[in-house]
């Protein structure tokens, strides 16, 4: 009897361990391929061409004690030796039903639906080395990143070291 007890329990160790592993492999593809359907869906090519603002919508550049309304160019002034800052973005107006890219200087930081919101945006390395920084807010047509661009908004920052 203890035999027989033994065998069972045996086998219903052996089974469940292959049942669990079968399981984590299906959980590591999914993962992976979520990551890489991510990763795709991260490159996002700047559109040419762009000087004028297009569509609906507005952004505002916000810093603690600063910001760009009325086209005024908030300042950032970083401590010496800090790697990384923060900048928020006050959007609004902005169609809540198309994917909002967010360019620093013409490269990628976000993206997201932005129709009325605020949006913190870390800044580094080439963020904040000093001069003017363009942030962009682009939106396309169809909601395809390979079309043209149907919203079109900017603001600047400056970073001045102290």
């Amino acid at each position: 009897m203890k035999k027989i007890l033994l065998i069972i329990v045996a086998s219903m160790i052996v089974l469940t361990g292959c049942g669990s592993n079968n399981n984590n492999k299906n959980i590591k593809s999914d993962v992976n391929e979520n990551i890489e359907e991510k990763v795709k869906d991260e490159i996002v090519t700047y559109p040419k061409d762009l000087s004028e603002e297009l569509g609906e919508g507005t952004i505002i550049v916000s810093l603690p004690n600063e910001n760009s309304k009325e086209n005024l160019i908030p300042i950032i002034h970083p401590e010496v030796g800090v790697k990384i800052m923060q900048l928020d973005l006050s959007t609004s107006n902005f169609d809540n039903k198309k994917t909002s890219y967010i360019f620093i200087d013409k490269n990628l930081v976000a993206k997201g639906n932005y129709e009325n919101d605020k949006v913190s945006l870390n800044l580094s390395d080439e963020n904040l080395y000093e001069g003017e920084h363009v942030v962009e807010i682009i939106q396309f047509k169809d909601n395809d990143s390979s079309k043209e661009p149907i919203t079109y908004k900017s603001a600047k920052y400056e970073v001045k070291m102290k």
